[in-house]
């Protein structure tokens, strides 16, 4: 037996740097079908042994039909593919669509109970404004003033309070 007493220099390790980056293309495998085994064994006969399948041009009837149906098959697999991809996103459109409607039925009925706060300020507000102007005119000093400074706020307010149409317009 030999005895080695040092370790031997690697000539070529590898990181000299001038590796090459490969290519970023992804290689599938060939996606056989189900009829595949069965067409190359009927082309194998046909092509070895005619006789066997009833003569040389039965032989190719059977090999070219054989391969029209796998082909086919192939075709038909891709096509639905294609249309389950199609289904996939026309449902998750569907389903943003959806969202979409609710968020809208929830605007729409929060706008219309908006809008009945505002009426209902502006009509409490002017009836206040009413009863303040009447008191003032039969001589009650004190509290007409109150009830017109609180009847002028709903006013305002009912006017000049942003309406949720205008708020879901700028978001």
């Amino acid at each position: 037996m030999a005895d080695i007493t040092s370790v031997p220099e690697v000539e070529d390790t590898g990181s000299s740097g001038d590796q090459q980056e490969s290519s970023t293309e992804l290689i599938l495998p060939k996606q056989d079908t189900p009829f595949e085994p069965i067409t190359e064994a009927i082309n194998g006969l046909a092509a070895s042994n005619t006789r066997s399948m009833g003569g040389e041009a039965t032989a190719r009837l059977i090999a070219a039909d054989f391969q029209h149906m796998t082909n086919t098959l192939r075709e038909t697999k891709g096509d639905l593919k294609e249309a389950q991809r199609e289904l996939s996103e026309k449902q998750t459109e569907l389903s943003e669509c959806r969202v979409d409607k609710a968020i809208l039925n929830e605007r729409v009925s929060s706008a219309s109970s908006g809008r009945h706060l505002r009426n209902l300020s502006i009509a409490v507000g002017t009836f206040l404004l009413g009863i303040a102007i009447d008191h003032s005119q039969n001589g009650i000093e004190t509290l007409p003033w109150f009830v017109g400074i609180v009847g002028f706020i709903l006013v305002i307010t009912g006017w000049f309070w942003p309406s949720p149409e205008a708020q879901n317009v700028s978001r």
